[in-house]
C-alpha cells in the first residue's frame, strides 16, 4: 500500500474514533439531563452527521493543504515505447522492409466462399 492510501486510511479511522467520542459525549449528557430516547437519539444522529462532514472539511484542509500529496511527473509511456523501439530497430531492417504488404487474396470475401 502507498503512502497516501496509509494516510487516507489512518484519517477515516481517526474520523470514525473522533464520531464515536461525540456520540459517546451526546448520549451522556442525555443521559445526565434524563431526556427521552427520541431526544437522545436525535441529539446523537445530528451530531454525528455534523461531526462526519465537519471531519471530512478537515480532512480535506489537511491533505490539500498542510500534507499536500507529493507531485508526481507525468510519463507518456507511449513515446517511451515508440523512442525504444526506434532505437532498437536498424536502419537496414526498415529499409528491406516492403513498403506495401499484399493482402491475401480470398481476405476481401471471406463471406462469399460458400
Amino acid at each position: 500500500m502507498d503512502s497516501r492510501g496509509l494516510a487516507h486510511e489512518r484519517y477515516d479511522k481517526l474520523h470514525i474514533f473522533i464520531c464515536m467520542i461525540v456520540a459517546v459525549v451526546i448520549i451522556t449528557v442525555c443521559l445526565i439531563r434524563q431526556e427521552s430516547l427520541f431526544i437522545m437519539a436525535m441529539w446523537t444522529s445530528i451530531a454525528i452527521v455534523f461531526f462526519w462532514f465537519l471531519g471530512n472539511l478537515v480532512r480535506y484542509y489537511i491533505i490539500t493543504r498542510i500534507f499536500p500529496p507529493p507531485e508526481i511527473e507525468e510519463i507518456n509511456y507511449d513515446e517511451l515505447l515508440m523512442d525504444d523501439m526506434l532505437e532498437e530497430l536498424p536502419e537496414e531492417v526498415m529499409a528491406d522492409a516492403p513498403a506495401n504488404v499484399p493482402a491475401s487474396p480470398r481476405s476481401h470475401d471471406y463471406m462469399s466462399s460458400e
